[in-house]
């Protein structure tokens, strides 16, 4: 499997969040990924602790969401035969705070948020039989000017090409988010496997440093 993060910027260099987050999630991975299984997206070249980023075109960049860009370069790397095999896509906020023990049935599996039905496409699985589905997803966001969740959920609400059939439900571990922390804790399979906020944003320290191991607080907060 492949641990798979993105980061374009017309700057091409990481913005002082990022570059933060970035050597975070490169060093916490580590704890549970092979150097060679982690892959590091962007458009400029970039290397931390072993891990070498892959150079994409500037033209995957888009202005309107950067919830869109994801899906751009996921298309590009399965078109383009970068990806072979199952991989986890999660946004640089997303942390991984235990082994990922993924069963997917289907093509693509990701989690709602829980307290809404609503795709959340911060963390997602998916193996490489998913191009169509994601070819799909990228038209529908162009053709509705919306974003990356809004346009999987007209996709799926119509079933269209038979999308809904071809995504996982996952449970709620695998993307806990920072609303309703609790009641979303209370439903999601234990050991928790991924947690999904900003640290230095807003105040969620309280919500979520319980569930830290103790080595990734240290990289968060020293």
């Amino acid at each position: 499997m492949r641990n798979l993060l993105i980061f374009l910027n017309p700057d091409k260099k990481f913005n002082e969040e990022n570059d933060k987050y970035v050597r975070i999630q490169i060093e916490n991975s580590l704890d549970y990924w092979k150097r060679d299984e982690i892959l590091l997206v962007t458009n400029f070249p970039y290397e931390y602790m072993g891990v070498k980023a892959l150079v994409v075109p500037d033209n995957l960049y888009s202005k309107i969401s950067k919830c869109i860009i994801k899906i751009n370069v996921i298309v590009y790397l399965l078109e383009n035969k970068l990806i072979d095999e199952l991989t986890w896509f999660h946004d640089t906020e997303a942390w991984q705070v235990a082994p990922l023990d993924v069963k997917l049935d289907k093509v693509l599996g990701m989690t709602d948020y829980g307290w809404s039905p609503k795709w959340n496409g911060g963390s997602m699985f998916f193996y490489p039989e998913a191009i169509h589905l994601f070819t799909l997803w990228k038209k529908s966001i162009e053709d509705n000017k919306t974003d990356d969740e809004r346009a999987l959920m007209l996709l799926t609400e119509k079933n269209i090409d038979n999308s809904a059939n071809r995504i996982q439900r996952m449970n709620i571990t695998y993307n806990i988010g920072k609303r309703n922390v609790k009641s979303n804790i209370k439903i999601a399979d234990m050991p928790l496997k991924v947690l999904h906020f900003h640290p230095y944003r807003e105040n969620l320290v309280e919500k979520f440093w319980e569930y830290l191991p103790k080595k990734l607080r240290k990289l968060i907060y020293g």
